[in-house]
């Protein structure tokens, strides 16, 4: 029996075999750049050790002459302060004492105003009630020419 048959297509297997994918491959690529960085980093920290080590050292006075110093400047800074207290308190007292001073001023002047209206009221009393005074002689006529 054979598997020929002449109608039907004829299909022809042929098996293949293919190679594996390369293994990836990765490049390192090193950049200049950072190498230039790090460079110039180095290059700053050996001239800022080199300026560090080199200045002059400045050399600290005499400590009791810095002391005595530092405490006058603290006592005239306390005797400032203090005159600067004392002179707002007497610029307040003085404002009281002005404002006292007014206050006693208008106390015053309003009983003295209440007064002369008293004084003035009675006045106009008796003027109302009193008898008009009395004439023995005419008035002297004005409407002519005066006397020479």
């Amino acid at each position: 029996m054979s598997d020929y048959r002449p109608d039907e297509p004829r299909v022809t297997e042929t098996p293949t075999t293919y190679d594996p994918a390369p293994p990836a491959t990765a490049e390192a690529r090193t950049t200049r750049t950072a190498w230039w960085v790090v460079g110039l980093v180095v290059i700053v920290a050996i001239i800022a050790a080199t300026y560090l080590m080199t200045r002059p050292q400045v050399q600290a006075t005499n400590d009791q002459t810095a002391l005595t110093a530092a405490t006058d400047q603290g006592a005239a800074q306390a005797a400032a302060q203090q005159a600067q207290t004392s002179a707002a308190a007497a610029q307040g007292s003085a404002a009281m004492t002005t404002q006292s001073a007014a206050q006693s001023d208008a106390n015053r002047a309003a009983g003295a105003a209440s007064s002369a209206a008293t004084s003035a009221d009675e006045a106009a009393r008796r003027a109302s009630t009193a008898p008009p005074p009395a004439t023995s002689a005419p008035a002297p006529d004005t409407s002519g020419p005066p006397p020479q």
